[in-house]
């Protein structure tokens, strides 16, 4: 068999992440459909106007994750700003930090490159590494299973 023929027989494999972007207040912790619909609950219970992305446009393409839609499948789910295209690891905190800084400092030049949740200055107690908190949630669900099925023997 030729190289060629070998190169077609195996599938394409993408390496990026499939990821879900949240938006979420990071003062009552609530999370909202969309960025439009965070920056209206920010203006209108918080008092707080955040500027608006630009208009017409939607996330830039990444090297590192394939954009999702809440209900398609996803690895990964990020905070992402209401006002820009910043992302994180799902953390209130560290969004927190970005908006004020980046949206609310008037000497800011409103930009910030995204964080990955690999990088080791990201400390905050909220980050989950969603694979770790799945594989804790089926041992949790394989134990209750276990314990069900012996009040039935």
């Amino acid at each position: 068999m030729s190289d060629t023929e070998r190169a077609t027989m195996v599938p394409e494999i993408n390496p990026r992440i499939t990821a879900y972007v949240e938006s979420g207040c990071y003062v009552c912790q609530k999370y909202f459909a969309n960025a439009s619909s965070l920056r209206t609950h920010m203006r209108v219970f918080h008092f707080t106007e955040l500027p608006p992305r630009p208009s017409g446009r939607s996330r830039p393409h990444s090297v590192k994750y394939v954009w999702k839609s809440k209900k398609q499948p996803h690895r990964r789910t990020l905070m992402g700003c209401p006002s820009c295209w910043f992302h994180c690891p799902l953390s209130f905190t560290r969004i927190a930090r970005h908006i004020k800084e980046c949206h609310m400092d008037p000497d800011h030049e409103g930009y910030e490159d995204p964080i990955d949740e690999n990088e080791s200055n990201f400390d905050d107690e909220n980050f989950m590494d969603s694979s770790a908190a799945t594989a804790n949630i089926y041992a949790a669900m394989e134990s209750l299973t276990g314990k069900f099925n012996s009040l039935f023997r």
